[in-house]
Protein backbone atom coordinates (compact mmCIF):
# COMPACT_ATOMS: atom_id res chain seq x y z
CA UNK A 1 0.00 0.00 0.00
CA UNK A 2 1.48 3.59 -0.99
CA UNK A 3 1.70 6.53 1.81
CA UNK A 4 -1.36 8.23 -0.43
CA UNK A 5 -3.56 5.34 0.49
CA UNK A 6 -2.98 5.53 4.38
CA UNK A 7 -6.28 7.70 6.05
CA UNK A 8 -4.11 9.96 8.25
CA UNK A 9 -7.48 12.14 9.81
CA UNK A 10 -8.17 12.19 12.98
CA UNK A 11 -5.38 10.35 13.57
CA UNK A 12 -3.27 11.75 16.86
CA UNK A 13 0.48 12.12 16.31
CA UNK A 14 2.29 8.91 18.01
CA UNK A 15 -0.57 6.44 16.27
CA UNK A 16 0.60 7.35 12.27
CA UNK A 17 1.34 4.28 10.77
CA UNK A 18 4.76 5.35 10.54
CA UNK A 19 5.15 5.18 13.79
CA UNK A 20 3.13 1.51 14.53
CA UNK A 21 5.32 0.01 11.97
CA UNK A 22 8.72 1.53 13.65
CA UNK A 23 7.25 -0.04 16.66
CA UNK A 24 6.74 -3.72 14.91
CA UNK A 25 10.35 -3.50 14.00
CA UNK A 26 11.60 -2.55 17.13
CA UNK A 27 9.86 -5.68 18.45
CA UNK A 28 11.06 -7.99 15.31
CA UNK A 29 14.33 -6.43 16.10
CA UNK A 30 14.42 -6.80 19.77
CA UNK A 31 13.48 -11.13 19.60
CA UNK A 32 15.37 -11.53 16.27
CA UNK A 33 17.80 -14.15 17.76
CA UNK A 34 15.06 -16.26 19.24
CA UNK A 35 12.13 -15.12 16.85
CA UNK A 36 9.30 -13.17 18.54
CA UNK A 37 6.78 -16.49 19.10
CA UNK A 38 9.79 -17.70 21.13
CA UNK A 39 10.54 -14.55 22.85
CA UNK A 40 7.10 -13.45 24.26
CA UNK A 41 6.02 -16.50 25.18
CA UNK A 42 9.38 -16.95 27.63
CA UNK A 43 8.49 -13.31 29.05
CA UNK A 44 5.42 -15.16 30.73
CA UNK A 45 7.44 -16.57 33.21
CA UNK A 46 8.18 -12.39 33.72
CA UNK A 47 4.60 -12.02 34.63
CA UNK A 48 2.60 -8.59 33.70
CA UNK A 49 5.58 -6.26 34.33
CA UNK A 50 7.86 -8.01 32.49
CA UNK A 51 5.38 -9.36 29.94
CA UNK A 52 5.00 -5.34 29.05
CA UNK A 53 8.47 -4.41 29.36
CA UNK A 54 9.28 -6.85 26.57
CA UNK A 55 6.27 -5.24 24.38
CA UNK A 56 7.46 -1.94 25.39
CA UNK A 57 9.54 0.14 22.28
CA UNK A 58 11.39 3.46 23.51
CA UNK A 59 11.30 6.41 21.10
CA UNK A 60 14.15 7.36 19.72
CA UNK A 61 16.38 10.43 21.06
CA UNK A 62 14.21 10.82 23.80
CA UNK A 63 11.00 11.08 22.43
CA UNK A 64 8.03 9.36 23.12
CA UNK A 65 7.52 5.39 23.19
CA UNK A 66 6.88 4.37 20.31
CA UNK A 67 5.05 1.89 22.02
CA UNK A 68 4.20 2.89 25.71
CA UNK A 69 3.53 0.74 28.93
CA UNK A 70 -0.13 1.77 28.28
CA UNK A 71 -0.19 0.14 25.17
CA UNK A 72 1.93 -2.81 25.76
CA UNK A 73 -0.21 -3.74 28.82
CA UNK A 74 -3.44 -3.78 26.07
CA UNK A 75 -1.64 -5.81 23.87
CA UNK A 76 -0.80 -8.33 26.59
CA UNK A 77 -3.79 -8.59 27.52
CA UNK A 78 -5.74 -8.53 23.97
CA UNK A 79 -3.42 -10.56 21.68
CA UNK A 80 -0.01 -11.97 23.81
CA UNK A 81 -2.43 -14.22 26.50
CA UNK A 82 -5.31 -15.23 24.10
CA UNK A 83 -2.66 -16.65 21.74
CA UNK A 84 -0.29 -18.24 24.03
CA UNK A 85 -3.62 -19.76 25.78
CA UNK A 86 -4.67 -20.96 22.15
CA UNK A 87 -1.69 -22.02 21.47
CA UNK A 88 -1.30 -24.28 24.61
CA UNK A 89 -4.70 -25.78 23.04
CA UNK A 90 -3.88 -26.60 19.97
CA UNK A 91 -0.38 -28.19 20.90
CA UNK A 92 -2.09 -30.11 24.10
CA UNK A 93 0.33 -27.92 25.99
CA UNK A 94 -1.39 -28.00 29.56
CA UNK A 95 1.17 -26.22 31.14
CA UNK A 96 1.40 -22.95 28.94
CA UNK A 97 -2.45 -23.06 28.96
CA UNK A 98 -2.54 -22.56 32.74
CA UNK A 99 0.23 -20.55 32.71
CA UNK A 100 -1.38 -17.89 30.04
CA UNK A 101 -4.69 -17.94 32.04
CA UNK A 102 -3.00 -17.61 35.41
CA UNK A 103 -1.50 -14.47 33.99
CA UNK A 104 -4.42 -13.07 32.54
CA UNK A 105 -6.89 -13.91 35.45
CA UNK A 106 -4.16 -11.59 37.66
CA UNK A 107 -3.70 -9.22 35.17
CA UNK A 108 -3.84 -6.00 37.10
CA UNK A 109 -6.18 -3.16 35.75
CA UNK A 110 -5.48 -1.34 32.14
CA UNK A 111 -5.49 1.90 31.63
CA UNK A 112 -9.24 3.20 31.32
CA UNK A 113 -11.60 4.07 28.50
CA UNK A 114 -14.74 5.89 27.68
CA UNK A 115 -16.56 2.26 27.20
CA UNK A 116 -15.14 1.22 30.91
CA UNK A 117 -15.77 4.29 32.62
CA UNK A 118 -19.70 3.99 31.02
CA UNK A 119 -19.84 0.72 32.65
CA UNK A 120 -18.83 2.12 36.04
CA UNK A 121 -21.32 4.55 35.72
CA UNK A 122 -23.89 1.88 34.98
CA UNK A 123 -22.77 0.00 38.20
CA UNK A 124 -23.59 2.82 40.40
CA UNK A 125 -21.86 4.90 43.20
CA UNK A 126 -19.16 2.76 45.31
CA UNK A 127 -19.85 -0.75 42.91
CA UNK A 128 -16.61 -0.48 41.21
CA UNK A 129 -15.45 -3.61 41.88
CA UNK A 130 -13.44 -3.64 38.26
CA UNK A 131 -9.85 -4.35 39.90
CA UNK A 132 -8.34 -6.53 37.19
CA UNK A 133 -8.00 -6.48 33.01
CA UNK A 134 -10.21 -9.52 33.64
CA UNK A 135 -12.86 -7.55 35.47
CA UNK A 136 -12.58 -4.87 32.81
CA UNK A 137 -12.72 -6.95 29.30
CA UNK A 138 -15.97 -8.79 31.26
CA UNK A 139 -17.38 -4.84 31.22
CA UNK A 140 -16.10 -4.16 27.59
CA UNK A 141 -17.73 -7.77 26.80
CA UNK A 142 -21.44 -6.56 27.87
CA UNK A 143 -20.65 -2.46 26.58
CA UNK A 144 -20.34 -3.97 22.98
CA UNK A 145 -22.95 -6.54 23.49
CA UNK A 146 -25.48 -4.58 25.10
CA UNK A 147 -24.86 -0.75 25.29
CA UNK A 148 -23.27 -0.36 21.92
CA UNK A 149 -26.55 -2.30 20.58
CA UNK A 150 -29.37 -0.68 22.41
CA UNK A 151 -30.01 -3.33 24.19
CA UNK A 152 -30.29 -1.90 27.81
CA UNK A 153 -33.46 -4.03 28.45
CA UNK A 154 -31.41 -7.52 28.48
CA UNK A 155 -28.30 -5.64 30.25
CA UNK A 156 -27.15 -7.74 32.74
CA UNK A 157 -25.77 -4.90 34.66
CA UNK A 158 -29.13 -3.28 34.15
CA UNK A 159 -31.40 -6.02 35.43
CA UNK A 160 -29.04 -6.62 38.41
CA UNK A 161 -29.36 -2.99 39.41
CA UNK A 162 -33.57 -3.31 39.32
CA UNK A 163 -33.49 -6.23 41.31
CA UNK A 164 -31.75 -5.29 44.12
Amino acid sequence: MSRDGWQLCRIRPSNTPERRLAAMAGLVTRFSGAGLLAGLLGKLEDGPAGLEKALTVPGGRGGAALLGGGRAGVIAVNVALPFAYSLGRWQDCTGLRRKAMALYLGYPRLESNNPERHMIRQLGPGKNVVNSACRQQGLLYIFKGFCSQGRCDACPVITARRSR
